[in-house]
């Protein structure tokens, strides 16, 4: 859908508005493909995901290990990424983080579906779903209900300005992002080569 974002389009932890030492924290499901595409980690202990062996990750770990990570080092800036149906699993537990002071940004790709299955039924279902599509959330009024900042972003745009005020907020924050529900998908084998590859001189 024109005008929204895509995956591919959105801010990460480690581009040029926060430090480079900021604690990235990924969901599973196609979320976390894409943050491995596109996501560089430059220091240590600043990344944390429960993808493990070339698995997408198991989903609803984003924000208790947030948490847990602003607590093993609460002079970091912590930022995690999920999906919106991964942000369901454990949503509740804002209300955790609110009240033990744990602050940290979580960006919600919310694209209102399964996307992986989706995209499963569309490739060999003929397009026929089942159980995969989602009503219309507000995922930051539901943290601005347990105490928290939430901003909801539908203009790309929008998107640094946002996130610079969920970071400003001091709260446990939560940046609900429209995603194009098309794009999520992750790319083809010649996209990834060009992210995979990118900045390196291949020139014989």
């Amino acid at each position: 859908m024109e005008g929204q974002c895509t995956p591919s389009r959105l801010w990460l932890p480690r581009g040029p508005r926060s430090p480079r030492d900021a604690v990235c924290i990924v969901d599973g499901g196609n979320t976390a493909v894409w943050a491995h595409y596109l996501n560089r980690v430059y220091e240590k202990r600043a990344f944390l995901s429960s993808a493990v062996g070339g698995r997408a990750g198991y989903i609803g770990t984003a924000v208790p290990f947030a948490i847990g990570a602003k607590i093993a080092r609460p002079e970091k800036e912590v930022f995690c990424i999920t999906g919106d149906g991964a942000f369901a699993y454990s949503m509740s537990e804002l209300e955790t983080a609110r009240r033990l002071g744990t602050p940290f940004v979580c960006v919600v790709l919310n694209d209102a579906s399964w996307s992986m299955m989706k995209s499963a039924q569309t490739t060999y279902y003929s397009s026929r779903y089942v159980g995969v599509d989602f009503g219309d959330v507000d995922y930051a009024g539901i943290a601005r209900s347990m105490g928290c900042f939430g901003v909801k972003v539908d203009d790309p745009g929008e998107l640094s300005r946002c996130i610079a005020q969920a970071r400003e907020s001091g709260m446990p924050a939560v940046v609900d992002v429209r995603v194009d529900p098309g794009g999520v998908t992750p790319p083809d084998f010649q996209t990834l080569t060009e992210i995979w590859l990118e900045g390196c001189d291949l020139s014989p």
